[in-house]
């Protein structure tokens, strides 16, 4: 990935691609994408890469959504965990999507020092930030906790207990009980209607315009119509599990019953929203935080209320960290008008170190100071120094040391044999710089003669070849 970040809020673009093909095919994309007579705002490149026309800038607060459920499933690429210690990478194989959710959380914590200003879990992801932030210790598996209990193995999945005991059909088959449905309407109209009935609840509010309705199956489609529902979408997967819901509430004390251990404060800093009262949790205790919980499982999952409160809050940048992609998607149908930007690390239909690359992509093309590169080589630690410094190898007062003639030769073939390509590199991107610089029409300052000028990574090549040269 190759990033230039001009000014504040000048545009920017971060191309991507697996080889150098792919990257000058992103690069001519972008041009014939600017050269239209309606230039997009934001980008999308063929191989993943991102343009913006104006930056939300390094400045902007970022937000981590935890999207977690319960099944489990490997952790996906595995190469991105290479900046963990090695025990780390070792428990990375089968996790649920709570785990997941934090381990990413980590990733870029640990890989990029992407830290968050406030997070917060999308349904049952909330109790994956809360693990994730060590409130109940780092070995605390709380997904375990929950597909163990009572309340989730027979209650609320299974036969589902509980809607049998509500609905008095406890001979009826599981299908003929319990259904679930997306539809697209106005959720606050869908709550109304909801309320009124006793055999369909909202267990789910999305976005404005989309809604998770469950209950008997065959009040779901009379309930649409009822309410003009623009679509009806049968949601096997929600059917899964009754939850959020003021069915649910038969179950409360077992709920609160789950998380009554031990706790404490999140070990990493930031704001941590509480889908309960969308206000920043600030009881850590076990009794307070356990009946919280019970109470975002046992009542609608109102995400459009979490958005909203996190951007009011100072967040712009949104970032789902989890195997989906819907929480970023209901985010921006939420916040559809306003600047922000809402990215997922993973993307249907789309490989997924690909996906993650592709994120930090678009992270980059709006102005944050991410450094790709830290990710890619492994476990942080500070670059060992190669031969003298950097500043040494310039300053024209240094008497230089004496050499014979014949490593002088070998030294003039070996600057020939490494520095002709690199040039040659450095020259073809500089114009292709200055080829983007000119169709994003910036009037900024170029001297075209100067020759390009080399970064850290080149800087780094220069030591690296010094003391190869020296030795």
């Amino acid at each position: 990935t190759a990033a230039w970040r001009p000014a504040r809020h000048a545009p920017s673009a971060a191309l991507l691609g697996a080889t150098r093909a792919e990257a000058l095919a992103e690069a001519r994309a972008l041009r014939r994408a600017l050269a239209a007579d309606l230039p997009p705002a934001r980008w999308t490149g063929p191989t993943g890469g991102a343009f913006s026309l104006a930056p939300l800038g390094p400045e902007a607060q970022i937000a981590f959504i935890h999207a977690g459920g319960l099944e489990e499933e490997i952790f996906w690429g595995w190469r991105l965990t290479a900046p963990f210690a090695t025990h780390r990478r070792r428990g990375m194989a089968l996790m649920d999507g709570l785990k997941l959710s934090g381990a990413l959380a980590d990733l870029l914590q640990e890989g990029l020092g992407l830290s968050p200003a406030l997070e917060f879990g999308h349904g049952i992801g909330e109790i994956g930030m809360l693990a994730a932030a060590g409130v109940w210790g780092h070995s605390a598996d709380m997904g375990a906790a929950l597909r163990g209990s009572e309340l989730i193995a027979t209650g609320l999945s299974g036969r589902k207990a509980l809607a049998r005991r509500y609905f008095h059909a406890e001979d009826a088959a599981e299908d003929e009980i319990w259904g679930a449905a997306r539809l697209t309407v106005d959720a606050d109209k869908a709550l109304r209607a909801a309320a009124k009935r006793e055999d369909v609840f909202v267990t789910l509010a999305e976005s404005p315009r989309s809604v998770v309705v469950a209950g008997d199956p065959g009040a779901l489609e009379e309930f649409a119509r009822e309410i003009g529902a623009e679509s009806f979408a049968p949601d096997p997967d929600s059917a899964r599990l009754i939850l959020h819901c003021d069915l649910a509430r038969m179950g409360f004390s077992e709920a609160a019953a789950i998380f009554r251990r031990a706790t404490s404060a999140p070990k990493r800093g930031g704001i941590h929203l509480s889908a309960r009262d969308f206000r920043p949790i600030r009881d850590w205790s076990p009794a307070g935080l356990s009946w919280a919980l019970a109470e975002t499982l046992c009542a609608p999952a109102d995400f459009r209320r979490l958005a909203e409160t996190a951007h009011r809050m100072g967040a712009r940048i949104f970032v789902e960290c989890g195997p989906g992609s819907g929480a970023a998607a209901h985010v921006s149908a939420t916040l559809k008008g306003r600047a922000h930007l809402a990215v997922s690390l993973q993307q249907p239909g789309v490989a997924p170190e690909r996906a993650f690359w592709s994120a930090m992509a678009r992270l980059l093309a709006e102005g944050l100071r991410l450094d790709a590169a830290r990710l890619a080589s492994g476990p942080l630690a500070p670059p060992k120094p190669f031969g003298p410094p950097l500043a040494s190898l310039f300053d024209i007062d240094e008497e230089p040391p004496e050499i014979s003639a014949r490593d002088a030769a070998a030294g003039r073939r070996v600057a020939r044999r490494l520095w002709s390509s690199a040039m040659a590199d450095a020259l073809e991107a500089h114009e292709r710089f200055m080829e983007l610089h000119t169709a994003l029409r910036l009037e900024a300052e170029q001297n075209q003669s100067e020759a390009p000028r080399f970064g850290a990574q080149a800087e780094a090549w220069m030591r690296k070849w010094t003391a190869e040269g020296a030795s």
